[in-house]
């Protein structure tokens, strides 16, 4: 496991809804030793894999809207994070820009 001298931490994926931040959120929620996951997802339409984790890990896993274009939604989100845990350990990135009309 890529977290192996971790213990108590905090994670978060952004842009967990699918592919590889997807696969992220289930390799990191199998190491008990990560006390919570944050995911992140833009639609809750994409989002259907992704919530269905939320229930079998519903202490651990926290899923936050967000679009990582809308600087609102941003900042709304780091709050909610901050509630649950004052600290991040690891943030992974999986979401990209290709236009910015």
């Amino acid at each position: 496991m890529l977290l192996s001298s971790i213990a108590h931490s905090n994670a978060l994926v952004v842009g967990a809804t699918q592919g590889i931040g997807l696969e992220f959120i289930r390799q990191v929620l199998q190491d008990e030793r990560m006390d919570h996951v944050f995911a992140t997802y833009r639609s809750q339409e994409t989002a259907a894999q992704l919530f269905a984790l939320a229930e079998q890990y519903a202490e651990r896993l926290h899923c936050i809207p967000m679009d990582i274009t809308d600087e609102s939604q941003i900042e709304t989100g780091i709050l909610q994070i901050r509630a649950i845990a004052p600290n991040l350990h690891f943030v992974i990135n999986c979401v990209g820009l290709l236009h910015n009309e």
